[in-house]
């Protein structure tokens, strides 16, 4: 069901596969990003190739840990599992979402 929803969120807009995520969390983002980090989309992160070789460890500045992660490889080209950017994709519909993730679902299964 998941794949699912996020397809519904796309195709409504709410996510857009080619959104940097420099741009959408540009308050967490390191002052100068690396060329790798700039080229960091949403579609890179649904598809797990984020570019990093280790997920960073969980705080409570999560976002910010996790943008700050070394992206060592460029976007799209090195598949590693990152539960973290499964939680950035959450943030993100939050973020959207006006800081509501309840609900959106619902609404957006709403054709």
């Amino acid at each position: 069901m998941r794949p699912l929803r996020w397809a519904l969120l796309i195709r409504k807009g709410v996510l857009k596969l080619d959104e940097r995520l420099i741009d959408i969390f540009p308050e967490e983002s390191p002052a100068d990003p690396s060329e790798n980090l700039k080229l960091l989309t949403v579609r890179d992160v649904l598809c797990m190739g984020c570019g990093m070789d280790a997920m960073p460890r969980p705080t409570v500045d999560w976002i910010r840990d996790f943008m700050h992660t070394p992206v060592n490889h460029k976007p799209g080209t090195a598949f590693m599992y990152n539960s973290t950017g499964s939680s950035i994709l959450g943030a993100i519909v939050r973020k959207k979402n006006r800081g509501r993730a309840s609900g959106i679902f619902e609404q957006t299964l709403v054709l």
